[in-house]
């Protein structure tokens, strides 16, 4: 009980500090006290609905979370800089780099090109790769639990076939290099990735 008065005091007094401030100290609080319950969350809800402002959430457009992509080009350019990069002629994305271009050590980053999918058939398979990839994680953030390991008990012949090529393109991806597969994923959905595709001591989920 006076551990929950004293968290609920520097709760108090954070209603003096800043929002970021007061934001980390709600979720201390949560976490200690509540240990994560139902009742902990709704009364952080709660707290934040007195807050003046949401810091990182308001005042940008409605209804949009990313806004351009090129931060992944970004990333995967200068995370892999020995290599040559083969990129689909998309003009938002170009004309980002070059109104920022790459640098490294002061030096311009030209590791990279834009070519047209059509002629291009490395680009063309990627396409079909990176679609059956956006399929499945579209399926692995709405289905439950259950439903994934039902739905893999029902697999057979070509499905599970072509599910045991994935899963082991996947790991020799990963075992190749750990930065070749990048994702953006919950720990629950990769736990469900793993029910599906059966990985080996549910490496990939880890």
């Amino acid at each position: 009980m006076r551990q929950r008065r004293r968290a609920k005091n520097e709760v108090r007094l954070g209603v003096q500090r800043s929002t970021l401030c007061k934001f980390r100290i709600s979720v201390i609080y949560t976490e200690t006290v509540f240990a994560n319950s139902r009742p902990a969350c709704q009364l952080s809800l709660r707290g934040f609905r007195s807050l003046g402002s949401l810091d990182f959430i308001e005042g940008f457009p409605s209804n949009l979370l990313i806004d351009e992509f090129s931060t992944f080009y970004r990333g995967r350019i200068a995370t892999f800089k020995y290599s040559s990069h083969i990129l689909d002629l998309e003009d938002t994305i170009r004309d980002q780099l070059l109104k920022t271009p790459l640098t490294s050590n002061g030096k311009p980053v030209k590791n990279f090109r834009f070519v047209d999918p059509k002629a291009e058939p490395g680009i063309q398979l990627s396409d079909v790769v990176v679609g059956l990839l956006g399929k499945m994680h579209t399926y692995l953030a709405n289905a439950e639990r259950d439903e994934d390991a039902a739905d893999r008990e029902t697999l057979s012949g070509p499905s599970l076939e072509n599910a045991n090529l994935l899963r082991d393109l996947l790991s020799a991806s990963h075992e190749a290099n750990i930065a070749f597969l990048n994702h953006v994923a919950s720990v629950h959905d990769l736990d469900k990735l793993d029910l599906l595709l059966r990985f080996a001591n549910g490496e990939y989920a880890t």
